[in-house]
């Protein structure tokens, strides 16, 4: 796949059944805990987990780590003069969601090959902010035009080196933590529907078939091989069909609120099922050979992963 998007992190289980926690954000999520069954390692691992999720996310938002790499490269400065208008080089948020994975690294618990994935993020990303830091000031006060770009040219290749070395750590952290994440997922589901909390069991599993079905396009080599398509043309039955049961469960939920109840989490899982229902219908947009459906996709399935996020209970 030619498309850059990142897909958003589902947090743990605690935030999308809502069980009294903060705790919010891809892939996966953690087991639905209770106070009274969970040490206070267990705790804290969960925690640090959901930290290291919500760092993940901020890189990869609004102006953080993955739209400043691809704003640095549309500027091609290799090829650019010093007449041009140059623009869009920037350390933006980068600090501060460093600062949120240096937080979850200093905190105890998790699995340490999660923290081995982190120490290899934050000294490649640093590298990164630092450098974007003297660019900013280059770029923005013009100072190319009086050297006529020679030191932006100069350190071109070492920026797009060191932006494609923490790309690439950001990639195998993701890895780490999607892994960490559907360790567990299979666990939480079958705790949600053990417990009988079909709308947030719904709402989660259709979120799954939703990421499987991302990742299977996104790794392709030819994303219109028939083979790929007759296999997520089978996934996208198996999501429609649990989509079915959530507007059931949403439905019934919705009828069930008393007057001045709290319906926030029962719209958030509206709002999942509604966002996935439109990522089926970009899906047979995109199977059709209209490509950038894709991102679509991706757009679609992060705002239902948001709502997700927001307590669904």
């Amino acid at each position: 796949m030619t498309s850059i998007k990142r897909m958003v992190v589902l947090l743990l289980a605690a935030a999308i059944f809502g069980v009294g926690a903060y705790f919010k954000n891809l892939g996966s999520n953690q087991n639905v805990i209770t106070g009274g069954n969970v040490s206070a390692v267990q705790d804290s691992g969960q925690k640090k987990v959901n930290t290291y999720v919500d760092a993940y996310n901020r890189l990869i938002g609004h102006y953080s780590f993955t739209m400043l790499y691809d704003q640095y490269r549309e500027a091609h400065i290799a090829s650019a003069k010093a007449s041009d208008n140059i623009g869009g080089v920037d350390d933006g948020n980068i600090p501060q969601s460093l600062d949120k994975l240096k937080a979850a690294r200093a905190m105890s618990g998790g699995p340490s090959s999660l923290d081995a994935a982190a120490d290899d993020l934050i000294t490649s990303t640093t590298k990164v902010a630092a450098h974007l830091a003297d660019l900013k000031v280059y770029y923005n006060s013009k100072k190319y035009k009086d050297d006529g770009l020679a030191y932006g040219k100069q350190q071109d290749p070492v920026m797009l080196a060191e932006f494609k070395a923490a790309d690439e750590s950001l990639t195998r952290f993701n890895g780490v933590l999607d892994g960490e994440l559907q360790r567990r997922d299979q666990e939480e589901l079958a705790t949600l529907k053990n417990d009988n909390h079909m709308l947030a069991y719904d709402a989660k599993l259709a979120l799954l078939q939703a990421k499987e079905l991302l990742r299977t396009i996104r790794v392709a080599d030819n994303p219109q091989d028939p083979a790929l398509i007759q296999n997520a043309d089978l996934q996208v039955v198996q999501l429609e069909s649990t989509l079915g049961d959530l507007r059931k469960q949403v439905a019934a939920a919705k009828s069930a609120v008393k007057p001045g109840g709290d319906s926030s989490g029962i719209n958030s899982a509206d709002t999942v099922s509604n966002m996935l229902t439109e990522l089926v219908g970009n899906y047979r947009m995109f199977k059709q050979g209209k490509l950038s459906y894709f991102d679509n996709m991706v757009e679609e399935y992060n705002i239902a992963i948001k709502a997700a996020n927001n307590g669904i209970y």
